[in-house]
């Protein structure tokens, strides 16, 4: 006759000695439902923070301008269609790559920082925004968007004041992410791309010494 006593003072020690020793001694009856031995069982799935776009910080430099005046020109002629509800980033298939609009909205948001620069004072200027490329691109679980801006800025006459450009590019890899995020993704990119130019204050100042001086040859962005 087997003495339970005995066998369970054998049973702890054996579980100290594991224990000891810095192991997990083996179950008594096998795995957990469920687990199936590759992974410890309640691993949690790492996940990536949301995007959350950082915006360049603007000087206090401000244009000699009454007001900036913008002027839109987009001359592809190769750009995706938008889809109701679809993000423009969500458009192309694996290992694609495709021109896209515009972020909704841009324009005004474009409007509110030209805004945010003019000093009330002075001549009205021109601000001319050309779309060279914006492509969205997916390959596997990474999604990237890339603009190039064409940038001149005009005084009353037409004049060229200070000629440039604006890049951003962004990416993202997921999944999970929703159609929310790939829309602040497409933003932030295109306003990255603008914020290169106007958030230099040797641009500012180039376009204020430019307003103050006659000839036809326009400076060069910063």
């Amino acid at each position: 006759m087997i003495d339970m006593r005995s066998w369970k003072h054998r049973q702890v020690g054996c579980w100290l000695l594991a224990l000891a020793a810095g192991c997990q001694p083996a179950a008594e009856h096998g795995p957990a439902e469920g687990h199936t031995g590759g992974e410890a069982r309640g691993t949690p799935v790492p996940q990536r923070p949301r995007f959350q776009h950082l915006p360049r910080a603007y000087s206090s430099a401000k244009v000699h301008a009454a007001r900036i005046e913008l002027a839109f020109a987009d001359a592809r002629g190769s750009v995706q269609a938008a889809k109701p509800n679809v993000p423009a980033m969500a458009l192309p298939a694996d290992g694609e790559t495709l021109e896209v609009a515009l972020p909704a909205g841009y324009e005004a948001l474009v409007r509110e920082r030209l805004d945010r620069l003019v000093s009330d004072s002075g001549p009205v200027v021109t601000f001319r925004l050309e779309v060279k490329t914006l492509t969205a691109e997916r390959t596997g679980d990474v999604r990237r968007l890339d603009i190039d801006l064409a940038i001149t800025v005009e005084d009353e006459s037409g004049r060229p004041l200070v000629r440039g450009s604006g890049n951003g590019n962004k990416e993202l890899l997921g999944p999970p992410y929703d159609d929310a995020e790939l829309d602040d993704l497409h933003r932030a990119a295109c306003l990255d791309a603008l914020d290169v130019f106007l958030a230099s204050e040797g641009n500012i100042e180039l376009i204020n010494q430019n307003l103050g001086e006659d000839g036809d040859s326009p400076g060069s962005q910063h």
